[in-house]
């Protein structure tokens, strides 16, 4: 894979021309807008810690939303998104939990993979590299969609590192259509000449959305290249078309070693949802050994987004059930 300027490069502090601030004071103020509209119950609102590990592969960047010396929860966020996508779910559970989000690699401002390999097997051993640099011998792991792919490999792997585990809206079997129409709606790779391009695309998917949050939330995931151009902080050979088949070979992979998967397993679809249908989350949930399933109301496949109240609801009571065990 040819290089790209992106890697192993961290953007610069102050954002570049064109896009909205989003560190700091702009960070927390957001969250607060965010809380009170979904009704998020936030025990104090703070910003996260980033920091940079290397898991023996490639570096990787994560937030640390503080709480040390509390039960570790590592949370893996979904394809072409980054760890800021948990910001309001590890907000109101940092007074319980130490949360750490973490940029999979070739997302966010994590290192991309010079060999583009991004196989679930690669990325659980670069899990085991990050759980290892800060020392968690043993934490709960929450993910999403491919995060939850990439979860479901680590907990198949290294059982015993895990108290327990909660896959969202993903599993080994899923609608093909569903995963098609997401595929088709995130299919744009191409360099955009202003930051507003990617604003003006994604409210002509869906034009209900909120347009400030929506710049905020852009501007986590975009970076500005020296051309002046702006591009997505993914790599393109990680997400594009051509890997699909790759998607389809970790799936078989993930339905053969799910049985493996011993700790506590939380598996859970929104109502919604047209990629994880009702049939696929039992399955998952009877696959492994100690699984059981639940739905979020009027969530769709990004349900902590959609309904971050049933989720967090969800984590905490389950959480309490794996440490309660």
């Amino acid at each position: 894979m040819s290089s790209s300027p992106s890697r192993g490069q961290v953007p610069p502090d102050t954002p570049p021309a064109g896009a909205p601030d989003t560190g700091g004071a702009a960070l927390i103020a957001h969250l607060r807008r965010l809380a009170e509209e979904k009704q998020v119950a936030i025990p104090g609102f703070i910003a996260p810690r980033e920091a940079d590990v290397h898991t023996g592969r490639l570096r990787q960047h994560y937030l640390d939303w503080g709480n040390a010396g509390a039960p570790a929860v590592v949370f893996l966020h979904a394809g072409r998104l980054n760890a800021h996508s948990w910001d309001l779910v590890c907000l109101a559970l940092r007074d319980r939990y130490r949360c750490l989000s973490v940029d999979l690699a070739g997302h966010g401002d994590s290192e991309w993979a010079a060999d583009g390999d991004y196989r679930v097997a690669t990325s659980a051993d670069d899990l085991r590299g990050f759980a290892d640099a800060l020392g968690l011998e043993k934490f709960l792991l929450v993910g999403l969609s491919m995060g939850g792919m990439h979860a479901l490999a680590f907990a198949a792997r290294h059982p015993e590192r895990l108290h327990g585990l909660v896959i969202m809206d993903i599993g080994p079997e899923v609608n093909p259509e569903g995963t098609r129409r997401q595929r088709e709606a995130m299919a744009v790779f191409e360099p955009m000449a202003e930051f507003e391009d990617f604003v003006r695309l994604a409210l002509a998917d869906r034009p209900t959305r909120n347009a400030d949050k929506l710049r905020f939330t852009i501007a986590q995931n975009v970076r500005q290249q020296a051309d002046g151009r702006w591009v997505w902080k993914y790599d393109i050979a990680n997400r594009s078309r051509q890997s699909h088949a790759q998607i389809e070979s970790d799936r078989r992979y993930l339905a053969g070693i799910a049985p493996a998967i011993a700790c506590p397993t939380l598996v859970l679809r929104g109502e919604k949802s047209d990629i994880l249908l009702r049939e696929h989350a039992a399955g998952l949930a009877a696959r492994v050994q100690r699984g059981r399933w639940a739905e979020i109301p009027g969530a769709r496949h990004f349900l902590h987004l959609d309904n971050p109240v049933a989720v967090i609801a969800e984590l905490d009571q389950f959480f309490g059930e794996t440490r309660a065990g």
